[in-house]
């Protein structure tokens, strides 16, 4: 009897955490160059966002690279890690006047998802979020509305975009 019980628990342990294991969500949009004028690139973009513990303020860097980088919701203490994070990555694409980023988010000990984030640009400080989902086997996820409005702060020195997560 002993065995079996032990037997049943290495097959709950192994199939349990096989939810855990696995790769993280590739990045459903395809990394270009951005040579708009659409939004300034000089600084972050940050919005104002209430929680249940107060007001964060969650801020992007973008780059002509195509690249975005989250800093953290401190507009204070911005969290540029000097160590890769996998999550303060992902791209942007902006085109005829609507922009989506995209990047991975921390999950509750399996792999990191990936989500769009998408809206409107108002002008080349300010855009509008509207949405967000998550692309599974190319159908969109998850989708939420959102209602956030970004608005940019110069900053310098900027952060760099290199990071060993995105080509």
């Amino acid at each position: 009897m002993k065995n079996v019980c032990v037997l049943i628990g290495l097959i709950f342990v192994f199939f349990g955490c096989s939810k855990l294991s696995g790769d993280d969500d590739e990045l459903s949009l395809i990394r270009k160059d951005y040579g708009g004028n659409e939004l300034k690139l000089n600084g972050i973009f940050f919005t104002e966002k209430e929680t249940s513990s107060g007001f964060i303020n969650p801020a992007y860097c973008l780059f002509r690279n195509g690249i975005i980088r989250y800093g953290g919701s401190n507009l204070n203490n911005l969290g540029w890690n000097q160590d890769d994070d996998k999550t303060e990555w992902g791209v942007f694409i902006i085109d005829s006047g609507i922009i989506q980023f995209e990047r991975w988010y921390p999950s509750s000990g399996g792999p990191l998802e990936a989500f769009v984030r998408a809206g409107t640009i108002l002008n080349d400080t300010t855009f509008h979020i509207t949405e967000s989902y998550r692309v599974v086997d190319g159908e969109r996820t998850q989708l939420d509305s959102e209602d956030e409005i970004y608005r940019f702060r110069a900053l310098s020195p900027k952060p760099d975009s290199t990071n060993v997560f995105i080509k």
